[in-house]
C-alpha cells in the first residue's frame, strides 16, 4: 500500500496500478512454477508429510454446498461489486471524476493554483535580478582579473564559461541551502497545521460547494513539488548568468590590463 501511493506520486494513479500489477503476476508466476504441496515435495519427509495432513486447519476435499457460501461475507463483497460494476461496464452509469462532479470546487482549485504560480513567478524574477546583479558585480570586480587569464591564454569562450560556472554553483548552492531551510523551518512551525478555528467563531464548519473543508490546514510536502522548485531555481540561475558570462567573455584584455582597482 506505501508503494503503490509512492508511484502514483511520482508517475501517477495508472502507474501505481500497473507497476502493482505487474508485480502480482511476477509473484504468481513465481508461485505456480516452484510451488510444491507437501505431498508432493521432494524434500518433504514421510513423518513430516504426515504430521502436516494431520495438522488442524489442513485442506479438506469435501464438497462445498452454495448454502455455506451464503454465509461467508466475502460471497457478498464479490457479489456487490459485480452488481456495481455492471452497469458501469455496459454504459448505464459513468464515473465521474471530483473535477466534473463539482465544477465550482474545481475552477476554485485552478484560481489558487494560477495565483500560486503567479506568485513563484514574480519570486522567481526577484531571484533572477538578484543572481544577475551577483555575477555581474563579480566579473565587473574582477575585470583586471580575466583580464590577466585571458592574457595568459584564456579564451573568451573559456571565461564566459568559468563565469556562468560560478553564477550556476552559486544558484544550486543558495537554491538547495534556502529550500532545505524552508521545509526546516515550515514543518518546525507548521507541522501540525495552521489552525483556523479562530475565523469560525459564528459557524458549525467551514465549507465551500458543498465540500467540508477542515480549519487545520496542515502544509504537504511532495518529492514532484520539491523537485520542480529546484529545477526551477537552477534553469532560472543558469538563465541569469548568461549575460555575465557574455560581459566576461568579451572584456577587451588591453583594457583589463590597465584597469585598477
Amino acid at each position: 500500500l506505501m508503494a503503490g501511493g509512492f508511484i502514483a506520486e511520482l508517475w501517477g494513479w495508472r502507474a501505481a496500478f500497473v507497476v502493482t500489477g505487474a508485480t502480482g503476476f511476477v509473484w504468481l508466476y513465481s508461485w505456480l512454477r516452484w510451488y510444491w504441496i507437501p505431498a508432493k515435495h521432494p524434500r518433504v519427509t514421510a513423518d513430516e508429510r504426515a504430521l502436516i495432513e494431520r495438522a488442524p486447519g489442513s485442506p479438506s476435499r469435501r464438497a462445498v454446498r452454495w448454502v455455506d457460501l451464503v454465509k461467508v461475507p466475502q460471497t457478498w463483497a464479490l457479489f456487490l461489486a459485480r452488481v456495481l460494476a455492471d452497469p458501469v461496464a455496459r454504459g448505464e452509469a459513468r464515473v465521474m471524476r471530483w473535477r466534473e462532479a463539482d465544477p465550482a470546487l474545481a475552477a476554485a482549485v485552478a484560481i489558487d493554483d494560477f495565483g500560486n504560480y503567479l506568485v513563484q513567478a514574480f519570486l522567481f524574477t526577484i531571484i533572477a535580478f538578484g543572481i544577475v546583479n551577483t555575477v555581474l558585480m563579480s566579473v565587473m570586480h574582477r575585470h583586471r582579473e580575466f583580464g590577466v587569464l585571458q592574457a595568459l591564454g584564456l579564451t573568451p569562450g573559456q571565461t564566459g564559461t568559468v563565469v556562468l560556472i560560478e553564477g550556476f554553483t552559486l544558484t544550486a548552492i543558495s537554491g538547495f541551502l534556502g529550500v532545505g531551510l524552508g521545509l526546516l523551518g515550515t514543518w518546525y512551525f507548521l507541522g501540525d497545521g495552521l489552525d483556523l478555528t479562530a475565523m469560525m467563531e459564528n459557524m458549525d464548519e467551514m465549507t465551500f460547494s458543498g465540500v467540508a473543508v477542515d480549519p487545520v490546514i496542515v502544509p504537504l510536502f511532495t518529492a514532484r513539488r520539491i523537485s520542480q522548485v529546484l529545477a526551477f531555481i537552477l534553469f532560472v540561475g543558469a538563465m541569469a548568468s548568461v549575460y555575465p558570462a557574455l560581459r566576461a567573455s568579451r572584456i577587451d584584455v588591453t583594457e583589463a590590463m590597465k584597469f585598477d582597482r
